[in-house]
């Protein structure tokens, strides 16, 4: 869940820096924007999720940068091949990255 949070967010910056989406867009306008590019945002049921919960994550690029959201992508991915490896125990993972995640 984590990574498909992150995942979403680099692909709104990526959207942000090709100028189809601004970071201060009103919502209104992100709405008839989204139907282009809702492809990107598929659920869990194989839908486009709802145009508001992807607007509601521009909130989010204030804090992060794309380095940063690759970065926190790249260890999610090396503790989850540590964890189903048998290397690592889930729980402790987890913790670790929360805990350092800034």
């Amino acid at each position: 869940m984590l990574t498909d949070e992150l995942i979403n967010l680099l692909k709104l910056t990526s959207l942000i820096k090709s100028g189809k989406i601004s970071k201060n867009m009103n919502y209104n306008v992100f709405k008839e924007l989204y139907n282009d590019f809702s492809d990107l945002f598929i659920g869990k049921n194989f839908k486009a999720q709802h145009p508001y919960t992807i607007f509601l994550k521009l909130n989010s690029f204030e804090n992060f940068s794309e380095e940063f959201l690759e970065k926190k992508l790249k260890e999610l991915l090396e503790i989850e091949y540590r964890v189903k490896s048998g290397e690592r125990d889930i729980d402790i993972e987890t913790e670790v990255f929360l805990g350092k995640f800034f």
